[in-house]
């Protein structure tokens, strides 16, 4: 089967013990709410976007600490999900592209909800789990589809039979809100109350402002998407007060990747990866703080297993944010690392990147080669930018970048937070180009990225470009 050289990446991962941390008793335990929200970006307006109506997603910042630099481990749905669970790098446990594409985690591979079902945990998944095998995460409640969790009637449902099960043992939840992923519902029973119109929004910034009535209309229609989420949310959280849960649960909100608009989602860009991350932790976060450290999808697993006193397996890059929400300047990690290898199986187009905060450098492995990822979601935008109003454009220069990268990019993410502007081979900037690639090869190395052999790489070439 063509792309069949994928799998080798199968091969090559690696597996780590665990030990569980009996210390406290199951009815001490706080409970554990892990969100999801599906190719959301920063359009929240806690995070500073004007257009973002989200009072509900803004007031539980507000209450807690929020994030400004974390960066989920690769912009594809089942790559990214598998890290928050297992807190491994896609490369790492196999999963490396989309579930229903075929792409699987491999062997026996500790993850979230096996782990605190061990020490006394109820658990439980409200929408799209989305990795595989799914046999392997034993949910004690399990309701799966995507779509039910965009209809206020169904999630109360789905909420209230959980939180009915629970008697009196903790509980995880991951909860997965399939808003605002594509196709855009701009509205679903009643929400938003006011679907958003395409003159109240503007193009993106990522795109370089391509513009078209078209493109408005999409734009439009996910942030309907995003107020709707914004309602659920407020749904979700009203439950927990009914209940008298919230002062006894820690919840962690994040997005598994970037808005589903081509240069973001399924890419290797700042708007890609980098996403929003909220937590309220009990004892831990008081209202009103903000972090900039950079912070990793990884960082889920060990985040999350903290919270319920579980010690999680003693990984390379995987740390609990627990040192730095009780102190701002306690030691952390100074570079963060991202990856991209498929989203399905004709979407190979190998990446890696790594960022200190202030510059992103992106090594595209098969760099000159076309991206067969042209667009993503149905993204009208990378046909429109061939038109000829576009000529000679800032729009044309990065959508041809778009097909076919070179081998290096190197973005100020400060400056420049759309990576519009290839810095890579100037001068002045060659010893943070050289610091940047070592960290970036180390890191490869620490984590047996399969890519390192030079044989896998050509392998991977000649299934998809026949050479």
């Amino acid at each position: 089967m063509k792309y069949k050289i994928l799998r080798l990446i199968s091969c090559l991962v690696f597996t780590s013990g665990i030990a569980i941390c009996a210390g406290q008793q199951a009815h001490e335990r706080l409970n554990v709410v892990l969100i999801t929200a599906d190719d959301l970006g920063f359009q929240l307006g806690c995070y500073g976007d004007p257009k973002a109506i989200t009072p509900r997603i803004d007031k539980f910042a507000a209450g807690g600490a929020l994030f400004t630099t974390a960066h989920i481990t690769q912009s594809s749905c089942s790559a990214s999900r598998s890290s928050l669970l297992t807190g491994w790098y896609p490369h790492e446990s196999g999963q490396v592209g989309l579930a229903n594409r075929g792409y699987s985690t491999v062997g026996e591979t500790e993850n979230l909800p096996a782990l605190l079902k061990e020490v006394g945990y109820y658990t439980g998944i409200i929408g799209k789990l989305h990795v595989s095998p799914p046999e392997m995460f034993p949910f004690d409640y399990s309701e799966v589809a995507h779509a039910p969790t965009r209809t206020q009637s169904t999630f109360r449902v789905m909420v209230d039979e959980f939180l009915g099960n629970v008697e009196d043992r903790p509980f995880f939840l991951m909860l997965n809100f399939f808003d605002p992923h594509a196709p855009f519902e701009a509205q679903s029973e009643g929400l938003p109350e006011n679907p958003v119109k395409p003159e109240e929004v503007d193009p993106w910034s990522f795109q370089a402002g391509a513009d078209s009535p078209e493109i408005r209309r999409k734009i439009a229609d996910f942030y309907s998407c995003v107020h709707r989420l914004d309602s659920l949310m407020g749904i979700f959280l009203d439950k927990l007060d009914e209940r008298g849960l919230r002062d006894n649960t820690m919840i962690l909100f994040i997005s598994d990747n970037g808005p589903p608009f081509a240069r973001a989602k399924a890419a290797e860009y700042n708007p890609s990866t980098h996403i929003p991350l909220l937590v309220q932790w009990p004892g831990v976060t008081r209202p009103g703080m903000q972090r900039d450290q950079l912070v990793s999808g990884v960082d889920v697993f060990a985040t999350l297993l903290d919270a319920a006193g579980v010690a999680a397996p003693v990984r390379s890059v995987a740390k609990s944010i627990q040192p730095i929400l009780h102190h701002d300047k306690a030691s952390w990690r100074e570079t963060v690392l991202t990856t991209f290898t498929a989203h399905t199986a004709g979407h190979y187009y190998p990446r890696r990147s790594v960022t200190d905060g202030r510059y992103r450098l992106i090594w595209n492995l098969l760099g000159g080669y076309v991206n067969p990822l042209a667009t993503i979601d149905s993204d009208i935008v990378v046909t429109t930018v061939q038109e000829e109003r576009f000529d000679g454009t800032l729009v044309r220069e990065i959508f041809e970048r778009y097909a076919r990268p070179p081998v290096y990019e190197l973005y100020d993410v400060v400056a420049d937070p759309d990576c519009l502007y290839n810095l890579a081979g100037q001068e002045d900037l060659k010893e943070t180009f050289l610091y940047l690639r070592s960290e970036l090869g180390r890191w490869m190395v620490q984590t047996n990225d399969p890519l390192l052999d030079p044989a896998i790489l050509q392998n991977f070439k000649k299934e998809v470009y026949s050479i």
